[in-house]
């Protein structure tokens, strides 16, 4: 049970949205019903994607999402752990640390964190990916999906799921999961449910093998088609996005270059290098006459200080 691939039933304890009163053995329409008519009465859920600055602004953030993913997945694999395991461990505060720092990328960032709140309480999370490496090019994914054992059966997991579907849909046409699945394990066969049925996945031919090594469990990698309504929505909003990055980069850049940065990378054939300085440094210089060079550097105001590089070497002059 290693990695985004390995999603093991993390999500199990999603069961548990069919909530109190629900069997997990009861119709999915049914336990969804229910859900619905809970998840009303209650704030809505706003879905994030984390950052270090939160967890900066909040010290107990990481605290509060490393025991929430832990619990949850315990909560909904005790009955499959060995016997005697009082807990487990799916993430350490340094995995979530990690997680969060990479929406420090903003548009540009591939895998972040989707974090759920509602009225101002941690409630869930989602990891999404656009490109995976275990994915084929243009299918992204999305997983560790983990809401906590109070808001279970509010419609958390259905909010974070819209969530990260639509930021994948912006630059993909298909998403991937994968879970381990217990054959004769109630919450399993809840979990199947909401995402093969409720969520529309459609198992991968052959992908159901079972894994021996844990517990007899069945892996199944699961696939879904992003509706072309929401890759037409979603497309212009992660282009604006990625627009919005560049343009605020390339201001930085030119802030700190004096000569601006329209010739940067440009190619230049050396010419005339001799007679500039000193005679030793003249030599130096004349060696380079004729070689194509890229400008990196130029002050424009009084043009004395120019960098080029050809094969790594870099000259000023």
């Amino acid at each position: 049970m290693s990695g985004e691939s390995s999603e093991l039933a993390s999500e199990i304890a999603l069961a548990a949205q069919h909530e109190e009163g629900t069997s997990a053995t009861e119709a999915p329409a049914v336990a969804r019903s229910a859900s619905s008519l809970k998840a009303a009465a209650l704030p809505p859920v706003d879905v994030v994607i984390g950052t270090s600055e939160m967890a900066r602004a909040d010290p107990e953030l990481v605290n509060k999402i490393t025991t929430m993913v832990n619990s949850s997945y315990f909560a909904s694999l005790r009955e499959v752990l060995p016997e005697g395991m009082e807990g487990y461990e799916r993430v350490s505060t340094d995995d979530v640390v990690e997680r969060l720092g990479m929406g420090d990328a903003g548009a540009r960032a591939n895998r972040v964190l989707h974090l759920a709140f509602r009225a101002g309480e941690l409630v869930g999370c989602c990891s999404s990916t656009f490109q995976p490496p275990w994915t084929d090019q243009g299918c992204g994914h999305w997983g560790l999906l983990v809401v906590s054992q109070a808001a279970q059966g509010t419609g958390v997991a259905s909010a974070i799921v819209a969530a990260a579907e639509r930021r994948l849909a912006g630059c993909c046409t298909r998403v991937q999961i994968e879970y381990d699945y217990y054959p004769d394990h109630p919450p399993s066969q809840a979990l199947k449910a909401m995402y093969e049925d409720h969520f529309g996945f459609v198992r991968e031919s052959g992908s159901g093998r079972r894994r021996s090594s844990s517990g007899g469990s069945e892996f199944r990698r699961c696939h879904k088609e992003l509706t072309e309504a929401l890759r037409r929505m979603q497309r212009p909003v992660y282009l604006r996005a990625m627009r919005d990055s560049l343009a605020t980069e390339l201001a930085e850049l030119a802030a700190a270059q004096p000569g601006g940065i329209d010739r940067l990378g440009s190619v230049y054939l050396l010419r005339g290098l001799a007679g500039l300085s000193d005679a030793q440094h003249d030599a130096r210089l004349a060696a380079l006459n004729g070689r194509s060079v890229y400008l990196i550097w130029f002050d424009h105001d009084d043009a004395r200080y120019i960098s080029l590089t050809a094969r790594g070497v870099i000259s000023s002059t």
